[in-house]
């Protein structure tokens, strides 16, 4: 896990599908200078505030913006509307069993998790939790009607 904000932007940059070369021409950086730019240890050229979202976009990864949130004690939460991910409500409940439970394995293991860790299984349980009431206002709804 990364130490500062820099070097989890280095590591989604590095560590993401595309190449780095075609996120560098996407955002009209040479290579050079956008590998410069990630390099925490380079004091000469530093990343801009303004590459910060262009960079998620493309990598499709969060985590810096999760990384922000959790240093100012808020929680990310996505704009998108909540939808079941399964059929059944019995068997969104099963998710919610493990995904909570997953978390409190997490959660109690302080001397081994990060903030940022803690936070996205937390995000994750709450989810799963928030997709059951969807399902459960569907099935209220399917009987209210029938």
């Amino acid at each position: 896990m990364a130490d500062s904000f820099l070097e989890l932007m280095q590591d989604m940059v590095l560590n993401n599908k595309r190449p780095v070369r075609v996120l560098a021409e996407n955002c009209r950086r040479p290579y050079k200078t956008m590998m410069r730019e990630l390099n925490p240890y380079d004091e000469g050229a530093k990343l801009g505030a303004d590459m910060v979202l262009p960079l998620m976009e493309q990598c499709g990864d969060v985590s810096p913006l999760r990384y922000l949130a959790v240093r100012m004690n808020y929680r990310l939460t996505p704009m998108d509307g909540v939808s079941p991910d399964k059929p059944t409500l019995a068997e969104e409940l099963n998710d919610d069993i493990q995904a909570v439970a997953r978390c409190q394995r997490v959660l109690l293991d302080v001397g081994n998790t990060t903030l940022e860790r803690a936070e996205e299984v937390t995000a994750l349980a709450i989810q799963e939790l928030e997709e059951n009431l969807v399902a459960f206002r569907r099935l209220k709804i399917m009987k209210k009607a029938g």
